[in-house]
């Protein structure tokens, strides 16, 4: 049996023909996926920076009048307790003239410290009520400012808490106070979710442990924004609230959950 020559016609070349220009590849299609909450270093950090300074924008005259209050109060106490320390150590000085000593100079900084003790109403007051609005802005509302002023007792707690640990840590070599900043970060923002004190810290450490390497990183990002706000002064008004924020919008990421666009006015 004999069968038909084949024809070139019948059989096409697939690929383009000489001298001619290559086919383009077709544009991608369909919406950009994102990294899911909790999945991606740097997504999940963008976000919670993107949450903070909106919500921050958005809210300026509430945050704007306790800052302010706060802010003037941290100053005041500073100026006093650097007034009675050298108050202290002159005042032992038998003639103007003379050099303080040893002694002289270890009690003016108990006085100096003793009077900075005075910042820690002022801390507890400011960082919850931070905490507190931050929450308010999570759920979609947008904080008044006596909601910005003072936060609830429990998160009240749960920063004396931290602070508590975190100080005996500093005292026992250091190295422990470093670890239980980085551990305890969410802390309060558990404890701003409905979380009491214990709980809140056990959650922190929990989802720190989890998430070691965005922990630390977003430690070492607060750092540097606390940093560079210091050698601004007006930068410090914003400062506790926008840490606040980025703390709690990270802590939402690493849960899995979604962060809301802050309401605007």
């Amino acid at each position: 049996m004999t069968y038909p020559p084949t024809s070139s016609t019948n059989h096409p070349a697939s690929g383009p023909a000489p001298g001619s220009a290559p086919a383009r590849e077709p544009a991608p299609g369909g919406p950009v996926r994102t990294p899911a909450p909790g999945t991606d270093l740097g997504a999940d950090l963008g976000a919670a920076l993107t949450f903070a300074l909106r919500g921050l924008q958005r809210n300026v005259v509430a945050y704007l009048v306790p800052g302010v209050v706060y802010l003037v109060l941290i100053l005041g106490v500073c100026v006093v307790a650097t007034v009675a320390m050298f108050a202290v150590i002159f005042s032992r000085l038998p003639y103007a003239e003379a050099e303080p000593e040893l002694l002289d100079m270890m009690l003016g900084m108990a006085a100096f410290y003793g009077v900075l003790l005075l910042l820690l109403p002022v801390s507890l007051l400011w960082q919850s009520g931070s905490a507190h609005a931050a929450e308010v802005i999570r759920e979609g509302g947008r904080p008044r400012i006596g909601q910005v002023f003072a936060g609830p007792v429990r998160i009240m707690l749960t920063v004396l808490l931290v602070a508590v640990i975190t100080t005996v840590g500093i005292f026992l070599l250091y190295v422990p106070g470093l670890i239980a900043s980085v551990v305890l970060i969410y802390a309060v923002p558990a404890a701003a979710r409905g979380a009491g004190p214990v709980e809140a810290v056990k959650q922190s450490v929990a989802l720190a442990r989890a998430n070691l390497a965005t922990t630390i990183v977003a430690v070492l990002v607060i750092s540097l924004i606390a940093t560079v706000a210091a050698f601004v002064l007006p930068a410090l008004i914003a400062l506790a609230p926008f840490l606040m924020l980025f703390d709690l919008a990270l802590f939402e990421r690493l849960n899995g959950r979604e962060l809301p666009d802050p309401a605007r006015a």
